[in-house]
């Protein structure tokens, strides 16, 4: 069982602060709706997808990134006819909250129930490699500043400052 600040994000992988894991195949990894103690993103590469937050549910086709903050029920499942893929980007409050005075300003994107933006073939290129940095740095505070940077990029697309 993990401590008080690891996290347990499935399949035993244990993290702390930040983690970056993929996902493909012709089906999901997680098998109902759910909710956790973290900020989840999920850039969707490929795939039909059906995406439920909080009460709603939306079909998509295509790229898009689907945000979620602590306690948000949501389910992300797949059609299996076409191939799914996505990266998944976790992180704690405790790693991002109150670090910097933008996140006032970067938290509302989460939604209070979640948050799908569709992307074009050009911003999920842009994401993918965003992500991907993140996933490679080592330092800590290298990683926070990427993820502000994507979530500052995120919010100019839904109209934030």
């Amino acid at each position: 069982m993990p401590g008080k600040d690891l996290y347990n994000y499935g399949f035993g992988t244990v993290w702390k602060d930040i983690y970056v894991t993929r996902r493909a195949g012709y089906s999901t990894s997680v098998t109902d709706y759910h909710e956790h103690e973290f900020y989840e993103i999920n850039l969707i590469l490929s795939g039909n997808v059906r995406i439920l937050l909080g009460e709603r549910a939306e079909e998509h086709h295509g790229n898009c990134i689907v945000l979620t903050r602590p306690g948000t029920p949501h389910y992300i499942s797949c059609r299996p006819d076409v191939l799914y893929s996505r990266l998944y980007l976790v992180f704690t409050g405790e790693f991002i909250e109150n670090r910097l005075s933008e996140w006032h300003a970067l938290a509302p994107l989460f939604g209070e129930r979640g948050t799908l933006i569709p992307l074009t073939v050009e911003q999920t290129k842009r994401f993918h490699t965003v992500i991907e940095q993140i996933d490679r740095e080592r330092k800590p505070f290298d990683k926070m500043l990427l993820t502000y940077y994507l979530l500052s990029a995120l919010s100019e697309l839904t109209g934030g400052e």
